[in-house]
């Protein structure tokens, strides 16, 4: 779905200069819940500017909810959103409540698995006429979570690409997905907080080369509205065979056309390259946040890596394929002293 929309730039607590004092800041958070949660609804008078409403929601979504415990092992992330009146491009307090109750209802509605943690949940606003618009991506994590706080590049054995990757006699490097072994290694080295810890200011940044529900669309301009920058953006200074010859022309591994299907040509990721490709990421991560995020002084939180392989042609038995991995950068503001509920 294409909306069209007036996009305002997330600003770092724009509730005003108290918020910058970290029990301003949770007292403004818990004001919010207490009155989104009790039964009888306060008449109020204040109301909120688009960028209030979308600081407002997201750090009420994130308090006492997004676990910093969670494993980023496994990662998959959910989108949700919710319209509600808007006038002058404010948004009334009882209405931004509504529309936070109905978020949480929406997030209800696809319940977490047994062992599912979330991570964070990145709101976006835009106004839409007379209506104010949010959506929420919600990055969701699983198992127990793995910490070292810091990045381990030495690997053994061989990789696929990718998790789905078919099994091939003729391709003995299946042993283990490499984007997943890149993933873990970037959200162990990035650590994690305890459960007095919070979240605000929520980003979510993509490198990616293709949409991964639309192969074979490359990516060639960036999409400001979900910020998606192409993988051309970050060529690898340091390619020493020169471009379109190996698979790390960018910052994030792509590979040159190969022919036949897709099982003959998946490039196999041994040892040396997948230190080049998780060394790659992990600066790629500081890049993009220091290009393109709102604030270069925003923590790194998680980082998403997905293996494609997409088809040229369309023509499967006669393919032209490549591969890539598209990552997913997660930023945000740990607060001290969040909610444990």
């Amino acid at each position: 779905m294409v909306i069209t929309l007036t996009m305002c730039k997330k600003d770092l607590n724009p509730l005003g200069g108290s918020v910058a004092n970290v029990d301003d800041k949770r007292a403004r958070i818990e004001g919010f819940l207490d009155k989104a949660r009790s039964p009888i609804r306060q008449k109020s008078q204040t109301d909120y500017s688009l960028e209030e409403a979308e600081w407002l929601m997201e750090a009420a979504l994130n308090y006492g909810t997004a676990d910093p415990r969670a494993n980023k092992d496994s990662i998959h992330v959910d989108e949700f959103s919710v319209y509600v009146p808007s006038t002058n491009g404010r948004v009334d307090e009882a209405d931004l409540i509504t529309a936070f109750n109905d978020m949480l209802d929406s997030l209800a509605a696809t319940p977490l698995g047994n062992d599912e943690r979330i991570i964070a949940m990145d709101v976006d606003a835009r106004l839409d006429n007379e209506l104010m618009w949010f959506g929420v991506q919600r990055a969701v994590g699983n198992g127990e979570p793995i910490v070292l706080g810091i990045l381990n590049t030495n690997f053994t054995g061989t990789y696929r690409c990718r998790p789905d990757a078919l099994p091939s006699p003729q391709i003995v490097c299946q042993e283990r997905a490499g984007d997943l072994a890149i993933q873990q290694r970037m959200n162990a080295g990035i650590g994690i907080y305890t459960n007095d810890w919070y979240l605000t200011d929520i980003e979510f940044w993509r490198v990616w080369q293709v949409w991964p529900d639309i192969a074979p669309e490359e990516i060639t301009d960036p999409d400001w509205d979900q910020n998606v920058l192409p993988a051309t953006y970050f060529p690898n200074a340091n390619d020493p065979t020169g471009p379109g010859v190996w698979y790390d022309d960018y910052m994030t591994m792509t590979s040159p056309i190969c022919y036949g299907y897709l099982i003959d040509c998946e490039p196999c990721l041994g040892a040396g390259l997948m230190t080049i490709l998780t060394q790659h990421a992990w600066d790629l991560m500081e890049d993009v946040k220091a290009t393109y995020a709102s604030d270069p002084q925003l923590d790194n939180v998680a980082c998403i890596v997905q293996g494609i392989g997409y088809n040229l042609t369309g023509n499967p038995q006669n393919a032209e394929w490549k591969f890539c991995h598209n990552v997913t950068f997660v930023y945000g503001n740990w607060n001290l002293g969040g909610s444990t509920e």
